[in-house]
């Protein structure tokens, strides 16, 4: 720098100073800069202040730039009131599908020197849905003998004599076990009549009015 010019640097730097005196001390600093280079004629680089810059991008205490706060997303309204939350997509729960039961179709239904199913159905008269799964139990287990009885035994027992069957044959067996103890469906697929069942069955058919 020529000396000429060193000697307006010194005298105009008081009125530098006098024009920044009243500014922030966040940008007196910036702007006695700004003012230096325009007397010198080189222009400083420009970069934000602190105070203006936004707050996810001004710098922590040792340097770093802070994260921006999470913010919820919103939308923005259309009629230029509050704005509403947008609520994010949610998975879809998956629709419970019910179980099905298949028929056992290899039971003999009307075997030979035993009483047939239809005729012992018609000889006991059963007249709800809890009569007719302990006869169809009984039946299955006493009668016809076979090792096991399951849901899928039941089922075509019901198919056997035309009876209108549950929608969920397991869940029909399971409450009359729960509600007149005459079954025990403890196992799904050994199904047996308890001791108060099978008295139960002997009795029918039953005086009108009970059940």
């Amino acid at each position: 720098m020529a000396e000429g010019d060193f000697q307006q640097l010194l005298d105009v730097m008081p009125k530098i100073a006098e024009a920044v005196r009243d500014l922030p001390d966040g940008l007196k600093q910036r702007a006695f800069e700004e003012l230096i280079s325009t007397f010198k004629g080189v222009p400083t680089p420009r970069t934000a202040p602190p105070e203006v810059l936004p707050v996810s991008q001004q710098p922590t205490e040792n340097g770093r730039v802070a994260e921006a706060e999470k913010q919820p997303d919103v939308e923005p309204s259309a009629t230029g009131g509050r704005s509403r939350r947008v609520k994010k997509a949610t998975t879809p729960r998956k629709a419970t599908t019910r179980k099905t039961w298949a028929p056992d179709r290899h039971i003999d239904f009307w075997p030979e020197g035993k009483q047939s199913f239809k005729d012992f159905v018609e000889a006991k008269r059963p007249a709800t849905i809890d009569q007719k799964n302990l006869l169809a139990v009984f039946w299955l287990e006493h009668v016809a003998e076979l090792p096991a009885v399951g849901v899928g035994q039941v089922l075509a027992a019901y198919k056997a004599v035309d009876w209108d069957e549950p929608g969920s044959p397991d869940v029909a067996l399971r409450k009359t076990a729960s509600s007149q103890h005459w079954i025990d469906t403890r196992k799904s697929t050994d199904i047996k009549t308890t001791p108060g069942g099978r008295n139960t069955v002997k009795g029918m058919p039953l005086p009108k009015g009970k059940k």
